[in-house]
């Protein structure tokens, strides 16, 4: 928060796109999902980029807290049912499935154009700009991070750390990998520009 609080037991308010940044973090899901205290925010407008058509890797199954329930099936496959279950009673404590409602993956037959792309991260950003914390976690994909830093990385910012800025601009980063971002917002108009960026805890960025 701006006061530097937090919500009780969450320090950092998390921000999910739906439904991978769920099945990535901690889950939930037995039908009593959401609207939670909101420390993790479902945003459809940070899902991942959609370039080809016939991929699967963006397309969605279920909307709502049916998301949350989906990613407790997941889990089942991978963990104990009495570990799934405490874990996804805590999660479902806490997400607000917001927007993740109706149709808001991109569908297997159809692409982002630039257009619809440029509108989904002005809606994302709109989001951090009046977002009540000060300090946001974003679980989201590596597409959607690569267009982020070709679009608001300031020139500031690309003179003083060429390297890291050129390989966010054409590389993934890899797989769990963590990045820390300094986001400004303008006066006025409230355009965004990335000032700061660091990979945090070992991550790095690996081939497109």
């Amino acid at each position: 928060r701006q006061d530097g609080s937090s919500r009780p037991g969450s320090p950092i308010w998390g921000r999910s796109s739906p439904p991978r940044g769920v099945s990535t973090g901690t889950s939930t899901g037995t039908g009593t999902a959401g609207p939670g205290d909101g420390s993790v925010v479902l945003l459809r407008s940070a899902r991942e980029i959609k370039a080809t058509v016939g991929g699967l890797d963006t397309v969605g199954i279920e909307q709502g807290a049916a998301v949350l329930d989906r990613a407790a099936q997941k889990l089942r496959e991978v963990m104990p049912g009495p570990a799934v279950e405490r874990v996804m009673a805590g999660l479902a404590q806490r997400v607000d499935v917001n927007d993740a409602v109706g149709h808001w993956w991109t569908a297997q037959d159809d692409v982002d154009t630039p257009a619809e792309l440029s509108e989904r991260m002005d809606d994302f950003f709109e989001s951090m700009r009046f977002d009540p914390c000060s300090v946001v976690l974003l679980v989201g994909h590596s597409l959607f991070l690569q267009a982020m830093m070709r679009r608001f990385i300031s020139p500031q910012l690309a003179e003083a750390a060429p390297e890291l800025t050129q390989r966010l601009k054409e590389s993934k980063l890899v797989n769990c990998g963590c990045l820390g971002l300094d986001v400004e917002f303008a006066e006025g108009d409230g355009t965004p520009t990335v000032v700061d960026a660091k990979l945090m805890f070992g991550s790095r960025c690996v081939a497109k």
